[in-house]
C-alpha cells in the first residue's frame, strides 16, 4: 500500500464515533448529568467505551431541537403576543386588545378540543384537585323542523334578520 492509497482510504471513511464523558454530554444537551444517565438507561443515548457516544448525543440534540421548533410553531404555545409595539391611540389599543383576545380564544378552543375526548372517556368523578362533571347540553331550536312547520302553516320561508357585524382585526403590513 502506498501513502496515497492510505490517505484516500482514510478520507473516504469519515470521522468515527468517539466516547465523551457524561458531564460533556450534559453540557452539550444543557441538562444535568443525572438526566444524561437516565437517557442512557432509557436508550435515548448510546453508551460507548465507558462514556456516551458523541454521535448519539448529536443526533438526540438535533431531534430535540426539531421537536422544540415544531412544538413552538403552534400558535400561542408559550409565545409572546404578536403585538409589535405599544398602541398610539384608543382605536389602536382596542384593536390590539381584540387581536390578543382572538389569539387567546383560538388557543383555548384548541386546548379544550384536545382535553374533551380524554375527559369524556374518563367520565364524571374527582381527579386529583379537579372535579369533572357534565352538564345537560344547551337547548337549541331544530331549525329544519321550524322552517318546515313555518312553510306548512304560512307558505313562506322563515323571516331572518342580520345580526351585528363582527370586527375582523389583522395586523397591518
Amino acid at each position: 500500500m502506498t501513502i496515497t492509497a492510505d490517505i484516500t482510504t482514510t478520507a473516504t471513511t469519515g470521522p468515527r464515533d468517539h466516547a465523551i464523558s457524561v458531564e460533556t454530554a450534559a453540557d452539550v444537551l444543557a441538562v444535568q448529568p443525572a438526566t444524561v444517565r437516565r437517557y442512557l438507561r432509557a436508550g435515548r443515548l448510546a453508551p460507548l467505551a465507558g462514556g456516551v457516544s458523541a454521535d448519539s448525543v448529536a443526533a438526540y440534540a438535533a431531534r430535540r431541537a426539531a421537536n422544540v421548533a415544531r412544538t413552538r410553531a403552534v400558535p400561542g404555545w408559550r409565545t409572546a403576543p404578536a403585538v409589535p409595539a405599544a398602541p398610539v391611540g384608543p382605536v389602536e389599543e382596542a384593536a390590539a386588545m381584540w387581536a390578543e383576545a382572538a389569539r387567546l380564544e383560538a388557543l383555548a378552543r384548541d386546548l379544550k378540543a384536545k382535553a374533551r375526548p380524554v375527559l369524556e372517556e374518563a367520565g364524571q368523578g374527582l381527579y386529583g384537585r379537579w372535579h369533572v362533571r357534565f352538564t345537560a347540553g344547551r337547548l337549541v331550536q331544530d331549525t329544519e323542523l321550524v322552517s318546515a312547520l313555518f312553510y306548512a302553516v304560512f307558505g313562506e320561508e322563515v323571516p331572518r334578520k342580520r345580526c351585528a357585524p363582527s370586527p375582523k382585526v389583522t395586523p397591518a403590513g
